[in-house]
C-alpha cells in the first residue's frame, strides 16, 4: 500500500491544500509549527478516524478559521487506486470510492477494514507510526516498565493486557503485604485472628477438664469420620467388587490364552507369507508345456544339417542351371553353322600353315610383279600398233623380264602338303574358305564341352553329399525346397525355447521360495503349509485375546486378581460396623458431657467470634490468591507470545543496530524481564544505563525489525515525525540508509523533519510555493 495523496479542507493550520507523494522515500520538511505533526496526524486520522474528544492529552487540530473538518486521502492497494473522505470531527462520515470504477461503496468502514486488513488503529500507531513524543515517553519509565514497554513491539495489544496484570498484582499487593508489620487489611486481621485464638486458649486453659473434653471430644469425631469415609470406601469397593467379579472368567479365560500364546511361535512375517503363497500359485498354476520328443541337441543337429542342405541345394540348383545355359550356347553354336558337331579348332601354327599354302595356290599370277609385267607387255604392242617400235620393245622387254622373274620366284618357293581331316575328320565337310571363319565358334565349342564335363561331375559329388542329408532330415519330411522342413523346425525349436523358458522360470521361482522359506526357517512348502495352521489358530487366539482385552480395557486388573470372596467380605463389613456403633456411642456420651459443659455464654460468644474471623480471613486471602495467579498467568501468557517471535525480532534488530551504531553495538539479549545492548567488546549494558541516543536507536531498530517480520503479510507506509532530534548526522544518514533499504524493499517512507536534507521529493511545508531540495 502506498498514499498517493492527501486534499485538506480545514484541518488544524491547513485549509484547502493537497499534497502530492511518491512511493518513495518521501520527505516532508518543515521548521517547528509548520504542520508535520498535523499532516502527519491528518493521514492517521482519515484512515483510522479523528479524535471526537477534546482532553489534555488529545488534539483535536479544529481549525481556528473554520471550514468543514477533514478531508479524503488516495491509497493504492494491490494496484487499485481508493479514495477515502472523512468529514466532520464528532460526528464524522466515511465514504470509500474506487477510483478505477468511480464506485462509492455501501458499508465503507468495513470495505476499508478489508482493504486494509491486518492493518488496525493499534498497530499503525505501534509498528508503522512513530514520533519525538514516543521516543521522549520510554524515558518517564522505570527500568522494568521500559523493558516490558520495548517488549510489547513485539506484540502489538500486549500492553493493556500489561496493564491488567499490573493492576491485579497491586491489588492484591494492597490488601497483603509481605512483612510481619505490614498494616494492609489481611495483614491487620491475621492480626486479630491470632489475637482470638489467644484469648480462646486461654479461656479454655481455665477450665482443664473441659479442655481434655475438647480433645477428646475432637478426637472421637476424627475417629469417627475416619471410620465411616473408610466405611464408604469399603461399600464403594464392595459395589466395585461386585461389579468386578462379573469380570472374573474372562480375566481366567484371558490369562489361560496368554499362557497358551506365549508358548506359541511367532508367526510368520505377512509379506514373506504372502510372496510364499504367490509364487507356489505361480508355480502351479503357470502353463505346463510337456516335454519335447526331440531334444535340444537333435534339433541343433537338424538345424545344422539343413543349413548345410540348403548350402548345397543351392550349388546344385547354380550348377543345374550353368549347365543348362552352357549347353543352350553349344546348341546355338551349332545351329549356326547348321552342323551336329563343329571341329576341333586348329593351334597357332596349323592355322598359319592352312592360310600359306591356301595364299600360294590360289592366287600365283595376281601377285604385284607378275600384273607390272602384264600391263608392260600390253603396252609394248599398242605402241607397236601405233608403230612405236623402240619404245614398244622397250615395254614388250620390260614386261616380259618382270613375268619371267616372277614365275621363277613362285616355283622356287616349296609348299607344304598340308591335310585338315588328319586333324579333325569333320574338316572334310567343310570349304577351305570357311576354315578360318569357325575356328572361333570351335574354340567356344570347345570351352563349353569342358564346362559341362565339369558340372556333371560336380552335379555327381553333390548328389553323392544331398542323400544322406535327406536321409538324416527325413523325420521333418520330404521336402524339395526345404521351407516345410525349415517351417517344422522352427516350430520344435520354438516349442524347445518355450519349453525352456517355463523350466528356467520355474526354477527361479522354486529357488526364490525355497530362500524365502529358509528366511522363516523353514525346508519345505508342506512345512510352510503347517505352519500357515498354526498361525491362522494363532491369530484366532489373538483375536480372542483382543475381545478379552477390549472387554477388561476398564477393568483394574490387579484388583480383580486381589478380589476377595463374598463371606470374606461381609465379615469385612460387619466387623467396620461393629467399630462405628462403639466410636458413636462414645461420641455421644463426650457430646453430652460437652453440652452440660457449654452452657457457659461466654466461652460459646468467643468460639463463635473466632469461627467467623476465620471465614473472613479465608475469603481475603482467597480473593489475595486469585488476583495473584490472574497476574502471574497473564504474565506467563504474554511472555510465551512474546517467546515466540522475540528470537527473530532481536535478530533483525540488532542488525539494524549494528548498522545505527557503527559496530559499536552488535547484539539485543532478551531475558524475561529485561533487554540488554552487547558492544562490540562484548560488555552487556541494562537499557537504563545507556545514553539517550543509543537508547532511542535500540527502540527505532526494534520498531523496524518488527516491520521488516510484518513483511509476509503487508508492506504500509511508514510515517516517522522528527523522531530522531537527538541523532547527531551520521547516526541520522545511516537510518536514512536503512529506510531507503525498506523503499527499495517495496514500502513508501514519509518522513517528517525540520532537518535540511538532500533528497529528489521533498515537500516544502515552510515555502510550499518553492518546494525545492534543501541540503
Amino acid at each position: 500500500m502506498w498514499i498517493k495523496q492527501a486534499q485538506i479542507n480545514s484541518f488544524g493550520q491547513f485549509q484547502q491544500i493537497n499534497f502530492d507523494f511518491e512511493n518513495d522515500f518521501q520527505v516532508v520538511y518543515g521548521l517547528n509549527e509548520a504542520g508535520k505533526t498535523t499532516l502527519h496526524q491528518f493521514i492517521s486520522g482519515v484512515l483510522f478516524g479523528f479524535p471526537t474528544a477534546r482532553g489534555s492529552k488529545k488534539k483535536t487540530f479544529e481549525n481556528l478559521v473554520g471550514g468543514t473538518y477533514g478531508g479524503n486521502l488516495t491509497i493504492n492497494v494491490h494496484n487499485q487506486d481508493y479514495r477515502i473522505t472523512r468529514i466532520g470531527r464528532t460526528e464524522s462520515k466515511l465514504t470509500l470510492t474506487d477510483l478505477d470504477s468511480e464506485k462509492e461503496y455501501d458499508n465503507p468502514e468495513k470495505k476499508l477494514q478489508e482493504i486494509l486488513v491486518p492493518l488496525t488503529s493499534e498497530l499503525f500507531n505501534a509498528i508503522y507510526s512513530f514520533d519525538q513524543e514516543a521516543l521522549l515517553a520510554i524515558f518517564n519509565l522505570r527500568p522494568d516498565s521500559f523493558n516490558d514497554h520495548l517488549r510489547s513491539i513485539a506484540t502489538p495489544g500486549a500492553e493493556e493486557w500489561m496493564q491488567v496484570a499490573t493492576d491485579l498484582d497491586k491489588t492484591a499487593a494492597l490488601q497483603m503485604g509481605r512483612t510481619k508489620t505490614a498494616k494492609r487489611p489481611i495483614n491487620q486481621a491475621l492480626s486479630h485472628l491470632n489475637q482470638l485464638e489467644q484469648q480462646y486458649q486461654q479461656r479454655l486453659t481455665q477450665s482443664p477438664n473441659l479442655l481434655e473434653l475438647e480433645q477428646e471430644l475432637n478426637q472421637r469425631r476424627q475417629n469417627l469420620n475416619a471410620l465411616q469415609e473408610q466405611q464408604k470406601m469399603q461399600q464403594k469397593r464392595a459395589a466395585n467388587q461386585s461389579d468386578l467379579a462379573a469380570y472374573r472368567p474372562a480375566l481366567q479365560q484371558l490369562q489361560q490364552l496368554d499362557d497358551q500364546l506365549s508358548n506359541r511361535q511367532q508367526m510368520m512375517e505377512p509379506e514373506l507369507s504372502r510372496k510364499i503363497t504367490a509364487l507356489n500359485f505361480q508355480i502351479h498354476t503357470d502353463g505346463h508345456s510337456e516335454t519335447p520328443s526331440i531334444t535340444k541337441s537333435q534339433l541343433d543337429q537338424a538345424d545344422r544339417n539343413l543349413e548345410l542342405l540348403e548350402h548345397i541345394s543351392s550349388k546344385k540348383q547354380q550348377l543345374e542351371k550353368n549347365l543348362q545355359d552352357d549347353e543352350q550356347q553349344l546348341q546355338m553354336l551349332r545351329s549356326k553353322w547348321q552342323v551336329d558337331n563343329l571341329p576341333k579348332p586348329l593351334s597357332t601354327e596349323q592355322l598359319s600353315a592352312f592360310q600359306a599354302s591356301q595364299s600360294i595356290s590360289n592366287e600365283p599370277f595376281l601377285k604385284p610383279m607378275m600384273l607390272g609385267g602384264i600391263i608392260f607387255v600390253i603396252l609394248g604392242i599398242l605402241l607397236l600398233l601405233l608403230k612405236q617400235i623402240s619404245g614398244a620393245s622397250i615395254f614388250i622387254i620390260v614386261g616380259l623380264g618382270l613375268i619371267v622373274w616372277q614365275y621363277g620366284h613362285v616355283q622356287s618357293v616349296s609348299v607344304p602338303n598340308f591335310d585338315l581331316v588328319e586333324i579333325d575328320s569333320e574338316y572334310q565337310h567343310w570349304k577351305p574358305e570357311m576354315v578360318d571363319l569357325v575356328q572361333g565358334d570351335a574354340r567356344e565349342q570347345m570351352i563349353l564341352k569342358d564346362n559341362i564335363a565339369t558340372d556333371q561331375g560336380k552335379l555327381q559329388d553333390i548328389q553323392g553329399q544331398i542323400i544322406p542329408l535327406d536321409q538324416a532330415l527325413a523325420w521333418l519330411g520330404q521336402d524339395d525346397n526345404h521351407n516345410q522342413r525349415r517351417l517344422k523346425l522352427s516350430e520344435l525349436k520354438l516349442k524347445q525355447q518355450h519349453f525352456d523358458q517355463e523350466q528356467s522360470k520355474r526354477l527361479k521361482q522354486q529357488a526364490t521360495m525355497q530362500s524365502l522359506l529358509k528366511k522363516l526357517g523353514l525346508q519345505s512348502w508342506s512345512e510352510f503349509e503347517q505352519r500357515q495352521i498354526e498361525d491362522q489358530q494363532t491369530k484366532e487366539l489373538l483375536e480372542k485375546q483382543r475381545l478379552l482385552n477390549e472387554q477388561l480395557k476398564d477393568i483394574d486388573r490387579q484388583s480383580l486378581e486381589g478380589l476377595p470372596d463374598d463371606d470374606q467380605r461381609i465379615r469385612d463389613q460387619q466387623k467396620m460396623l461393629h467399630e462405628i456403633n462403639q466410636q458413636q456411642a462414645s461420641l455421644t456420651q463426650l457430646e453430652y458431657q460437652w453440652g452440660q459443659i457449654k452452657k457457659d455464654d461466654s466461652l460459646e460468644y468467643l468460639s463463635q467470634q473466632l469461627a467467623d474471623e476465620r471465614t473472613r480471613v479465608f475469603e481475603d486471602l482467597q480473593q489475595y490468591f486469585v488476583d495473584k495467579v490472574l497476574s502471574q498467568w497473564v504474565q506467563s501468557i504474554l511472555n510465551q507470545t512474546i517467546g515466540e517471535r522475540l528470537p527473530q525480532l532481536m535478530k533483525q534488530a540488532s542488525e539494524y543496530l549494528q548498522s545505527l551504531t557503527e559496530g559499536r553495538y552488535i547484539e539485543l539479549k532478551y531475558t524475561k524481564t529485561l533487554i540488554r545492548a552487547k558492544n562490540a567488546k562484548g560488555e552487556l549494558f541494562n537499557l537504563i544505563d545507556l545514553s539517550k541516543g543509543t537508547a532511542e536507536q535500540i527502540y527505532v531498530a526494534l520498531r523496524l525489525a518488527f516491520i521488516q517480520q510484518m513483511d509476509s503479510t503487508a508492506k504500509f507506509p511508514i510515517l516517522i515525525d522528527d523522531a530522531f532530534v537527538d541523532f547527531d548526522a551520521k547516526r541520522r544518514a545511516n537510518l536514512i540508509k536503512i529506510l531507503k533499504q525498506f523503499v527499495v524493499d517495496g514500502y513508501q517512507v514519509i518522513y517528517f523533519t525540520a532537518h535540511q536534507i538532500k533528497e529528489n521529493n521533498i515537500i516544502n511545508l515552510s515555502n510550499p510555493e518553492r518546494g525545492e531540495d534543501y541540503e
